[in-house]
């Protein structure tokens, strides 16, 4: 009885043996995940866009300093109105119909194509017929 229990046992320090079904269900957990986090930015489609970099006011002629770029996911028609980053040369010269707040969006609507009245000056519309010729 004695000698039974003083019998020592081998015990071995070499690596601790892993069952593969635990390292092929860390696999698929680490692919789900990846794979969810592909698909969630995959929704998050974003555009460059033009926005004010300062207030501008109406009447205002843009310039360069102006203007910046800004991601934004835009959606129908408000996606149409944006100006993309690739044609912030075209709004150099433009002026403002409206106040374009700092950070806001700059939309075709807000901005004019003819020269603003400077300080002064008037403009004045007539009602003539269709018929009226001027000589």
């Amino acid at each position: 009885m004695a000698a039974g229990s003083t019998r020592l046992h081998a015990r071995s320090w070499g690596l601790p043996r892993v069952d593969p079904r635990l390292w092929l269900g860390t696999l698929v957990v680490v692919v789900a995940l990846v794979g969810g986090v592909s698909v969630i930015n995959g929704f998050r489609v974003t555009e460059a866009v033009v926005v004010a970099a300062r207030t501008l006011p109406p009447g205002h002629v843009i310039t360069r300093a102006d203007l910046t770029t800004s991601e934004a996911r835009l959606e129908g028609a408000l996606g149409a109105l944006a100006i993309g980053e690739a044609e912030i040369a075209t709004l150099v010269g433009r002026t403002t119909n409206q106040t374009i707040h700092a950070g806001g969006l700059v939309v075709e609507p807000d901005l004019g194509s003819g020269p603003a009245l400077g300080p002064g000056e008037v403009a004045v519309t007539v009602a003539v017929g269709a018929d009226t010729v001027f000589a």
